[in-house]
């Protein structure tokens, strides 16, 4: 991880810096923020695998797009992105 983000995982809502660990039990709603000053990178491992397509295809669609790309891969989305003021 570079950077500093937030996440919220459930009802827990923490600051993940470099070196941070976050696990995400399947069917736990989540979502996270860049917090910090400049881009941040993430590494996501999935298991089992079969969702390394799901990314890079919503990248090209509308949100209403995006919910029902997303309900063909099992992920049900339940709310807007994080907002960080």
């Amino acid at each position: 991880m570079e950077g500093t983000f937030r996440f919220q995982v459930g009802d827990e809502e923490f600051d993940a810096t470099p070196g941070t660990s976050v696990l995400v039990p399947r069917g736990t709603p989540h979502t996270w923020a860049n917090v910090g000053p400049n881009t941040g990178r993430m590494l996501f491992i999935f298991t089992p695998g079969g969702i390394e397509d799901f990314f890079p295809e919503i990248s090209r669609h509308s949100l209403e797009e995006i919910v029902q790309i997303a309900a063909d891969n099992d992920t049900v989305i339940i709310g807007p992105p994080m907002v960080v003021e």
